[in-house]
């Protein structure tokens, strides 16, 4: 950690983090700028981020870089992804904190809407990067408490990344399960010499987001609940339950207490790669989805992410 914090001190240190125009991930952008890092902030709306710093110093300013992709869209996404991928030379702690809940929208790309945008985008952006991330780069996803209501009966069936069974709330919960659940199986192949992208892709392809140098031990990934905050990820909710949560949001997380619980998380030493946390202490999620259903989650991941980098095939 001692060498960690001279490199943030001196500035040279990058953080990439999705979300970035969202209740907790614009907090998670201002707190690293105040730690010294520079940020990637990936953001779904330019006007929305242009906001969230219009109060910053220029300092503050300088140090972050902008860029907006709406991960519903997945060919305007992957050509973001690529172009990014270009334009950074090192990325030492990535963020996955974009997400929606109870979203409206159809499926994207075949895939039911919240397993694409909150798990399988967000895999994607950490292949993107996987090759430009550094040996003890630390990667923290933001799960959910709501994880633990997923119903373990039907989390194993393929087709549930594809369609919703049992409604938008299990859908959400759902996803937010199997986010945690990638990031406990990634760090199984990484600490495994499992190998990155390159060994879990096909080796003939010649897509560059298919070959990805090998990980370090040193990295770390990790899933955290930052806790409920109110905030716009509620906005798709009915309208007592918006209500309830605008009047309770004295009483609930701060965003900046909850930035904080994340950045945390990512940075402590003790931390266990691949264990989900809540309030600083390493809970198991879901003991009776058994390893080798998870292990199955996870194939089911990476294809969705290897189809999404894959070349494009020449029409015949």
């Amino acid at each position: 950690m001692k060498n960690r914090v001279v490199r943030i001190r001196t500035g040279t240190e990058t953080a990439l983090v999705t979300g970035a125009d969202g209740t907790i991930g614009s907090q998670i952008v201002f707190l690293l700028i105040k730690l010294g890092f520079n940020v990637c902030a990936l953001s779904g709306s330019a006007a929305k981020m242009r906001t969230v710093i219009a109060d910053w110093s220029p300092e503050e300013k300088a140090r972050v870089k902008v860029f907006q992709i709406n991960f519903a869209e997945p060919l305007r996404m992957r050509t973001y992804l690529e172009q990014l991928r270009e334009r950074f030379e090192q990325f030492d702690v990535v963020v996955l904190a974009a997400g929606t809940m109870l979203a409206p929208d159809g499926p994207v790309h075949g895939y039911e809407h919240h397993a694409w945008v909150n798990v399988i985008a967000q895999a994607a952006v950490l292949r993107a990067v996987e090759e430009k991330m550094a040996d003890d780069a630390r990667i923290v996803c933001l799960s959910s408490v709501c994880a633990h209501l997923a119903l373990s009966s039907d989390l194993a069936d393929p087709e549930l990344l594809h369609s919703q069974r049992h409604g938008v709330y299990e859908a959400y919960a759902r996803s937010k399960l199997h986010l945690a659940v990638y990031c406990e199986q990634l760090a199984k192949e990484w600490g495994s010499g499992g190998g990155s992208s390159s060994t879990r892709a096909s080796s003939t392809s010649s897509s560059p987001m298919l070959a990805a140098t090998p990980p370090s031990t040193a990295r770390r990934i990790v899933s955290v609940h930052p806790g409920v905050v109110a905030g716009g990820l509620y906005r798709h909710t009915n309208v007592l339950t918006r209500w309830l949560s605008d009047r309770a949001a004295n009483f609930l997380r701060s965003p900046v207490m909850a930035a904080t619980f994340v950045i945390h998380t990512a940075l402590r030493d003790d931390a266990v790669s691949g264990g989900y946390y809540e309030d600083r202490e390493r809970v198991r999620l879901q003991p009776e989805f058994r390893q080798p259903r998870r292990a199955l989650v996870f194939k089911q991941i990476e294809k969705a992410v290897d189809d999404l980098f894959a070349p494009a095939q020449p029409s015949s």
